[in-house]
């Protein structure tokens, strides 16, 4: 027999579960953002001048706020390089109302305010709209060619220069640059999209979630979080199932869990289905044979459902895993103590190593999409391998990349091999949980047992 707190165990994964009804029908996948839709008028420009390319950047040369990296050949935050390559794909004009003077006249938390302005600082400091990767051909984009030559009149004004005497970096460079940044902004918008769903009224009842196969055979379901709108009543007190409730699902009754909160998830469940939810948003995951997809998912949901948790619970400054409810797990039984050579800190050694080594937002998506692009799992076909391998080798430059811009040359390494140490953490959490739910499968009633999860924990 288990004592107590094994059978709270027992039954803690299905416990949080409330009755609200599946949505009948699947929802389209992640929309594009949509584009901003007033005039932009571009006033000046002035001579371009060379940054230093070798040392991480503090400042963004158009606003003042904090760089993120070299952005279009200039030093600049992401919000300034997304204004300036959407304005440019758009060929948006505006006009400002104080005569372009409002950079000069205007605090510094108030510049930005003013489209045309803003559009104009960006020319003026040189960031360079060649570095865009444009849909179409560039000389339709008249507002490309108009930077462009205002660009040629003031370097033609300049003494003692020449085309000989300028060295301009390679248009491959750019394109390299322009696609890590393209890149890494579809990885965060996706995972905002998660978090969204994550934190959801979206709660379907356990038995009502399909099986594995026919869930990743959907359409993604991200779109739901926005379609619906935020849980109400969050946060949420923790609960723990009493003796009386846990002796009736013992017996087969479920009413208990009937009668939860319909605001109350149940997070186990609903992060297994979270993440193969995002994975679904990855064209390469759609490259994949039916078999290779249920391998991989398989493989790497448990990392990827707990990175995310770890991630989220650092983001709240959290030592231990904390739910978006404001919950967190359960008190754990002394037969997981026990059987987990991890102990207490099953739950916090993620979250450790993402404290110790300061991961930033970006650095944890492109994190994230190395373990899903895993081509070592076992049981996949050579052609999934094939794939698989080759997304994963542009996932990794991307992130080497994007450590040598935000930590510099001394940095970057050191950072690379940190982040790639979480894989093997979340390797080993992955493997305790799956051991452990062998143990507690053998006095778990059926009637408890969730088709997904059982896949999953194979």
């Amino acid at each position: 027999m288990l004592n107590y707190n094994s059978e709270i165990h027992i039954v803690i994964e299905s416990v949080y579960i409330s009755a609200s009804r599946l949505l009948p029908t699947m929802l389209k996948d992640i929309a594009q953002d949509s584009n901003e839709s007033q005039d932009e008028t571009i006033k000046a420009i002035v001579s371009y001048s060379s940054y230093p390319k070798n040392v991480c950047p503090t400042t963004c040369a158009v606003c003042g706020d904090s760089a993120s990296g070299y952005h279009y050949e200039v030093p600049s935050c992401n919000g300034c390089k997304t204004f300036f390559r959407r304005t440019v794909l758009a060929q948006r004009k505006y006009e400002c109302k104080k005569g372009g003077k409002c950079f000069a006249s205007l605090p510094k938390d108030r510049r930005c305010s003013c489209r045309a302005c803003r559009f104009q600082q960006c020319v003026a400091v040189g960031m360079n709209p060649l570095a865009i990767q444009l849909v179409g051909d560039a000389r339709d984009n008249h507002m490309l060619q108009e930077i462009i030559s205002k660009r040629k009149y003031v370097d033609n004004q300049e003494p003692g220069t020449s085309k000989e005497s300028k060295s301009p970096l390679p248009r491959s460079l750019y394109v390299v640059e322009n696609a890590m940044d393209r890149l890494i902004e579809e990885l965060v918008y996706v995972e905002i999209k998660t978090e969204k769903f994550r934190k959801s009224a979206y709660n379907p009842h356990p038995k009502t979630v399909p099986r594995l196969e026919q869930l990743i055979t959907s359409a993604s379901m991200l779109s739901v979080g926005e379609r619906l709108g935020p849980m109400p009543n969050w946060p949420l007190p923790n609960r723990v199932p009493t003796l009386e409730e846990i002796e009736k699902v013992r017996a087969g009754d479920l009413t208990p869990l009937r009668s939860l909160e319909p605001e109350r998830k149940n997070w186990f469940l609903f992060d297994i289905m979270s993440s193969i939810e995002w994975a679904k948003t990855f064209s390469v995951f759609h490259k994949l044979n039916r078999q290779d997809q249920i391998v991989l998912m398989k493989a790497v949901v448990l990392m990827c459902f707990n990175v995310t948790q770890a991630f989220f619970s650092y983001e709240q400054k959290s030592s231990t895993v904390i739910h978006p409810d404001g919950t967190t797990p359960p008190v754990l039984p002394s037969m997981f103590i026990l059987n987990n050579p991890m102990r207490e800190n099953f739950f916090k050694v993620c979250i450790g190593a993402l404290m110790r080594n300061k991961i930033d937002k970006k650095e944890y998506v492109l994190l994230k999409a190395l373990i899903l692009c895993n081509a070592t799992v076992e049981g996949l076909s050579p052609e999934g391998q094939q794939i698989l391998a080759a997304e994963r080798d542009r996932y990794n430059s991307a992130l080497f990349s994007y450590c040598m811009a935000a930590r510099g040359k001394s940095g970057a390494p050191s950072q690379y091999a940190a982040l790639l140490s979480v894989i093997d953490i979340l390797h080993y959490q992955t493997k305790i949980q799956k051991d452990f739910h062998v143990i507690v499968a053998m006095s778990r009633p059926s009637c408890l047992k969730v088709k997904l999860v059982e896949e999953i924990m194979e």
